[in-house]
């Protein structure tokens, strides 16, 4: 019993460490490669920045979700958000993170072939 609840526990806090780790890392990335002039003119800081911005959109609309239905209640004063479990919101924030997912796949595959 009280391995489940450690393990939830212990995945509360990491999910959360990842998305803003996640975030700030494809902030800085993006910052980089689109950030100055001579990164601009390069087609694979494109693809690049690209790849940042999607994987921002995938970090917002499925790991930080994710969190704020299971890892939320867990945190003191024990808040839950109801909004996300309503209808049309679950399955936009759903659409959201699989089209994310493979447009960021492709957007790698798309930079191997130019490389």
């Amino acid at each position: 019993m009280w391995v489940a609840a450690l393990k939830i526990a212990v995945q509360s806090v990491a999910d959360l460490n990842v998305c803003l780790a996640g975030l700030f890392g494809n902030a800085l990335s993006l910052r980089v490669f689109a950030g100055a002039a001579r990164m601009r003119r390069l087609s694979s800081s494109l693809y690049l920045s690209a790849i940042s911005v999607s994987d921002c959109v995938v970090l917002l609309s499925y790991v930080l979700l994710d969190w704020l239905k299971k890892g939320l209640p867990l945190w003191p004063g024990r808040h839950s958000i109801r909004w996300i479990d309503t209808s049309g919101v679950c399955e936009s924030f759903l659409f959201t993170s699989y089209t994310f997912r493979f447009v960021s796949i492709w957007l790698i595959v798309l930079f191997t072939i130019e490389r």
